[in-house]
């Protein structure tokens, strides 16, 4: 799985691109994201279960076969209105 990960720096959008689940952990503890457990909900694509949750981060989203998308709370905002 690949990693999508959206958020401000100075208002402007940055995308951080991650190729495996290591490097999404080491780039979360480097933000010092706190790990809020593992997405469960039966109701969500297949692909997205057992995914990390992070309390800075909406997500884990589907972006795509193979990528899985984190905003920012601020990105999300943005975007949903």
């Amino acid at each position: 799985m690949r990693y999508k990960i959206v958020f401000l720096q100075k208002g402007l959008p940055v995308v951080i691109n991650l190729t495996d689940r290591r490097s999404l952990a080491n780039f979360s503890t480097h933000r010092g994201w706190t790990k809020d457990g593992i997405e469960r909900g039966a109701h969500l694509r297949k692909e997205l279960r057992g995914e990390p949750k992070f309390k800075e981060m909406c997500g884990p989203m589907f972006d795509g076969p193979g990528v899985v998308r984190y905003e920012s709370w601020e990105v999300y905002e943005r975007l949903s209105r």
